[in-house]
């Protein structure tokens, strides 16, 4: 069995790999996202917080979460992990559209 730390040499080099791969990069950010999910839902533990969280705001600014137009959307800064994973969806994304916007160009 692999030990935390192995695991997260693991995913951190499959980063790379997603960062690097232009072709299959989505597909790989896609099956990672699920994997590390699955991961997630099968720990009891905590999951301990994403190299540079220090600098996360431990709680919203004052008045942010009582908008109830901005509550939905608040980041929970508790889940630096989740965050991250959210923001490597969002750069996915945009990716593949302006990969699309290439297509629909030529």
């Amino acid at each position: 069995e692999h030990t935390a730390e192995s695991l997260k040499i693991y995913s951190d080099l499959f980063e790379e790999v997603i960062e690097r791969d232009r072709v299959f990069g989505t597909l790989l950010r896609k099956v990672k996202t699920a994997y590390d999910m699955h991961l997630q839902d099968r720990e009891a533990s905590v999951v301990p917080p994403m190299p540079g969280a220090e600098g996360l705001p431990k709680a919203l600014p004052r008045g942010f979460a009582t908008d109830p137009s901005l509550a939905a959307e608040a980041p929970d800064p508790s889940q630096p992990w989740e965050l991250h994973r959210e923001n490597q969806a969002l750069k996915d994304l945009i990716e593949r559209l302006h990969m699309e916007l290439e297509e629909a160009v030529k």
